[in-house]
């Protein structure tokens, strides 16, 4: 990566060197951390056994396999041995193009959108909060035995990463950084698996659909 000094805001131009390369380092490890969404939800250790274990396929997830339903997600979570800071993750059009359709046996829908403090949507159903993946496929466009849905207390996952969540910055040996131009070579090890048995159910669509 390479920054010159007139592709710089003037606020960057204002930090010291060190805030700048923290600002920096945030930034990638903030973009690494986006890739992982994936690796979390679905993830597979390689042929060499390292890597992400992810939520879904995981022989620590428990399995529901249901069609969706007003009452879906309630039913799934019935195993669990945990009810605590439970999250629901799905593809948002899940959401906004199937649950938003659902009542329940009173004919009142089943979601409920609060705002936070800032203003920004907070959704939920049945109560649990809702976070969006696109990790997971959208309902419609599910197969036969995909995984479309994640309930759980994600707190039960842990992923470990053995630098911290440091990249490391060199400056360039033969450049010597000079001409306001910074390298910077960042490497970011990651693993992870689920740490908590019964902690997450994943719910499938039908074997026929």
């Amino acid at each position: 990566m390479y920054l010159t000094q007139g592709s710089l805001t003037d606020e960057i131009m204002a930090m010291t060197a060190d805030e700048f390369l923290r600002y920096i380092a945030d930034e990638l490890v903030y973009r690494v951390v986006l890739k992982l969404d994936e690796g979390i939800i679905k993830g597979a250790l390689d042929t060499n056994g390292k890597g992400i274990v992810g939520i879904a396929g995981n022989t620590n997830t428990l399995t529901y396999q249901s069609a969706l339903s007003f009452n879906v997600v309630n039913e799934a979570i019935a195993d669990l041995v945990t009810f605590d800071n439970l999250t629901v993750a799905m593809n948002p059009k899940t959401f906004f193009d199937n649950f938003m359709g659902l009542t329940d046996l009173q004919g009142r829908p089943i979601f409920n959108i609060a705002h936070d403090n800032t203003g920004k949507p907070q959704y939920f159903i049945n109560g649990l909060r809702v976070e969006f993946t696109q990790a997971l496929p959208a309902y419609n466009s599910a197969t036969a035995n995909a995984v479309w849905c994640i309930v759980g207390d994600f707190r039960g996952y842990r992923l470990n990463l053995p630098e911290g969540d440091m990249v490391r910055t060199l400056v360039d040996p033969y450049t010597l950084a000079t001409n306001d131009k910074v390298r910077m070579i960042g490497r970011l090890y990651a693993g992870g698996n689920v740490a908590k048995l019964k902690h997450f159910v994943q719910i499938k669509m039908p074997a026929s659909v």
